[in-house]
This record gives structure tokens, C-alpha cells and sequence, in this order.
């Protein structure tokens, strides 16, 4: 998973997954890190979404516009 997308607080980490519309903030356990990106090794299931950009001004509940991923990305 891109790194970018990892919320760090406090000492935990988090991502927000998209849920009905809407951002969920999830804690999440890091496995394996490599430059720009983090293998997530618990707090998620296959194929849930995972807001990737604009964590920093996102919140718990906030709606959420998805954009599809670019080829390759």
C-alpha cells in the first residue's frame, strides 16, 4: 500500500477506508516497509478501499469522492 496513505496518532497507526460513501478511520498494523510503500499485515480485509491521497484534511465520516486508479498505479 502507497505510505502516503498511513495516519499516523499518537502512536497508532491508521488508514480510512471508504464505506457507503464515506471515510471509516480504521487502525491498522504494519508489517514490511519499503521506500514510499507498507505492507499492512492486520485492520484490513481483501478488497476494501483505502483513501490513498488527501489524508492529512480527511475525517471520520467525511463523504468521499472516489476517483478511479490510473493504470499501473
Amino acid at each position: 500500500m502507497p505510505e502516503a496513505a498511513i495516519v499516523p496518532e499518537r502512536g497508532v497507526d491508521y488508514v480510512f477506508v471508504v464505506a457507503a460513501g464515506k471515510a471509516a478511520q480504521r487502525k491498522v498494523t504494519i508489517g514490511r516497509r519499503q521506500p514510499g510503500r507498507v505492507e499492512i499485515t492486520a485492520g484490513l480485509a481483501d478488497g476494501e478501499r483505502v483513501v490513498i491521497e488527501g489524508t492529512q484534511k480527511i475525517r471520520d465520516g467525511a463523504l468521499v469522492t472516489e476517483v478511479p486508479a490510473l493504470a499501473g498505479g
